[in-house]
């Protein structure tokens, strides 16, 4: 994969309702995936955010969770690279 052009970060805190609908609206643009990174950072959500940015399979989404105040990059985004 190639450098992207573009990088999203998404901050989100207890977002399971609005999560998928962020994430749809990125990859319905008219741009190749090639040229764009989502990075989502999870700040320690205690609801069903995390496992639903985790089902997804997308090789330009990297998930990071913030859990007692220190920032873990989610594994399943480290052999994406």
């Amino acid at each position: 994969m190639k450098k992207p052009y573009i990088t999203i970060i998404i901050p989100i805190h207890n977002g399971e309702n609005e999560v998928m609908n962020a994430i749809d609206s990125i990859y319905s643009q008219k741009i190749t995936s090639d040229d764009f990174e989502v990075i989502c950072i999870d700040d320690a959500s205690t609801d069903e955010t995390f496992r639903l940015l985790r089902s997804l399979q997308k090789s330009n989404l990297k998930i990071m969770s913030a859990k007692f105040g220190a920032l873990a990059l989610d594994s399943a985004s480290l052999l994406s690279k």
